[in-house]
């Protein structure tokens, strides 16, 4: 009988095994795919390059960059902003595709042998991320060209900011578009320039290059006129505009400090406010402008996500006028001090009486028993 239910038992076991087997889903992986429009490219021609993300899941948002040679090529379209040698790539997927599909050119410069290579991370909807990348190569031939965008270029587009000089790209088709801006088209030097503007008014943000075009960047009309870079950053798409904190006359709640920290993937500094408990020292919260509200936000350094903070606020402070030292009785004294204060004296107060009566009966109790 005991060697019945052993086999029974055993039996049973192996086909849960093989039932819990079966029943495992497999997953494919995601996969990125580069394709490039032709091999070989003469100088002065474009070329495309498609990169297609395949993932097994619907995807929320894809996020990462596109590097390129940019001695043999030069940007021409496409992608979110310019940074050197990198394209990046930015999107949130509102269609519910498992397929993301992005198109940009550049123009053969010089050359060589030149490389493209991407890496992008997805988001899905299950809440896991999956990166996909690739890359590839294309030989360019002809002589070389000489980039003669910089020369000659209109002075009323020009601008200076700590030392270096910028010029505003007033080109509609490479000025990469933001969620929630809307194209508009503003006067700066006598000059009607394509910019961007929130949904509320508060930002005309121009897009601008560096001198020799390797580098574009964001800057937007001051409330004195004046082009300024645009501190911002990029998350699921979305850009949340980086605001200074009025902090003369408030102060956080909490076990909170003033500081600064800079942002190692955008090397973007922020005025913020950091926990002075280390339970909570890898999160900075600051103020951003985002979808036409200022709020305050959580980043996290470890997981360099970023989160609204509904539950942050600022305490204001009562400013305390100084007045010239008075001489003040113990009875004003003590009339002065808080009610926690007061308490606390009385209680004092009150077990030290017990104490004197309670010794003074234990001495009373010993002479009556000595007599």
């Amino acid at each position: 009988m005991k060697k019945v239910s052993l086999n029974l038992f055993v039996t049973l076991l192996t086909a849960i095994m093989i039932i819990s087997c079966t029943v495992i889903p497999a997953y494919a992986a995601d996969t990125g795919v580069i394709i490039i429009s032709k091999r070989v490219v003469g100088t002065g021609e474009d070329i495309t390059i498609t990169i297609k993300y395949n993932s097994d899941d619907t995807l929320k948002t894809v996020n990462g960059y596109l590097s390129f040679n940019n001695q043999f090529f030069k940007y021409k379209s496409g992608g979110s902003s310019v940074e050197k040698d990198r394209i990046r790539i930015n999107e949130t997927v509102i269609d519910s595709n498992k397929i993301r599909t992005y198109q940009i050119v550049f123009t053969a410069v010089a050359p060589g042998s030149g490389s493209f290579s991407f890496s992008l991370e997805g988001l899905k909807s299950s809440g896991t991320r999956n990166t996909v990348s690739q890359g590839s190569s294309v030989t360019v031939t002809g002589a070389k060209i000489e980039d003669t965008s910089t020369k000659n270029r209109d002075d009323k587009l020009k601008v200076s900011f700590d030392e270096a000089t910028y010029y505003i790209i007033n080109d509609i088709n490479t000025i990469p578009e933001l969620p929630n801006f809307a194209r508009s088209i503003t006067k700066y030097n006598g000059q009607d320039i394509n910019t961007l503007t929130d949904n509320m008014g508060k930002y005309i943000i121009f897009y601008l290059s560096n001198e020799d075009g390797s580098k574009t960047h964001w800057f937007y009309l001051s409330e004195d006129k004046k082009l300024e870079p645009l501190e911002y950053l990029i998350s699921d798409n979305n850009i949340y505009i980086v605001e200074t904190p009025d902090t003369e006359s408030t102060v956080p709640e909490g076990d909170w400090k003033a500081g600064k920290f800079t942002i190692p993937s955008t090397l973007v500094t922020v005025d913020c406010y950091e926990s002075t408990k280390s339970i909570m020292s890898d999160f900075y919260i600051f103020l951003c402008y985002f979808d036409g509200v200022s709020q305050y936000y959580r980043y996290d350094k470890k997981t360099e996500v970023l989160q609204r903070d509904p539950g942050f606020t600022l305490t204001t402070i009562t400013p305390i006028e100084t007045t010239a030292p008075q001489k003040i009785s113990f009875v004003g004294y003590l009339a002065n001090l808080p009610h926690e204060a007061k308490s606390l004296i009385f209680l004092s107060a009150l077990e030290t009486t017990l104490i004197v009566v309670l010794i003074v009966l234990l001495i009373k109790k010993r002479k009556n028993i000595i007599m």
